[in-house]
């Protein structure tokens, strides 16, 4: 069991870290002492409220990290966020090919993340490897197979620009049915990973466990936006 709690920014923070991780409640009184449990109301306005954070915080340079309870919402969100930035002009709508099975589409410069390892595709057009599962990707170009040309995503430096890693070429079959677009993930997606900031939707669906994880991944702010309703 890790005894030393180095993610994050506050010393607060990392304290009462381990005092979630025990399921000490009394800990929330200090979270919510630091702004971090807010009070959204009703389910659908608690999604807005973390999507809207989460959008801001990216918008500004941060790595930020928006889950939720379910595939379903993950797609919901992940739909109007995608919409967000076709507005903003930094994804293109044109050209997009339909991903997964919730019926969304991924164009040039979205957020998109794998559901399925495919070790077979290592080698295929050049691919230094294979999609992991729950990785995100940035799409760099879609193909005329339904495919898409994608940047693995490492995180951000500190001057916040998004760094990526190697480029991979996935094919339309593997696109349709095992890529998602990845602006909202569930907590199964987040485990391991450290970001800047996080906001968790959190409904009477999310356990306690689902809780702890989705308040530790960001080393500066981390942050419930609850459904009371």
């Amino acid at each position: 069991e890790l005894t030393e709690a180095r993610r994050f920014t506050h010393d607060w923070e990392a304290a009462a870290s381990l005092r979630l991780r025990a399921g000490d409640e009394s800990v929330l009184d200090e979270y919510h002492k630091h702004g971090r449990l807010l009070d959204c109301g009703t389910i659908e306005q608690a999604e807005d409220s973390a999507a809207t954070a989460w959008l801001a915080d990216t918008l500004s340079g941060r790595h930020s990290l928006l889950t939720v309870n379910s595939n379903d919402q993950a797609a919901r969100l992940s739909a109007k966020l995608r919409a967000e930035f076709i507005t903003l002009g930094t994804v293109d709508e044109a050209g997009g090919v339909p991903v997964g099975v919730q019926g969304n589409y991924a164009s040039s410069n979205d957020l998109v993340q794998a559901r399925r390892i495919a070790r077979h595709l290592t080698g295929y057009k050049g691919n230094p490897s294979g999609p992991i599962n729950r990785q995100q990707y940035r799409v760099l170009q879609t193909r005329d197979d339904g495919g898409l040309v994608v940047a693995t995503v490492l995180g951000r430096d500190e001057h916040g620009i998004e760094q990526h890693g190697a480029v991979l070429t996935l094919p339309g079959s593997y696109v349709r049915q095992h890529i998602e677009l990845g602006y909202a993930a569930t907590e199964y997606s987040i485990q391991g990973v450290t970001v800047d900031t996080g906001h968790s939707l959190t409904t009477p669906n999310t356990s306690r466990a689902a809780l702890y994880m989705a308040l530790t991944r960001g080393k500066d702010n981390n942050t419930a936006h609850v459904a009371t309703q």
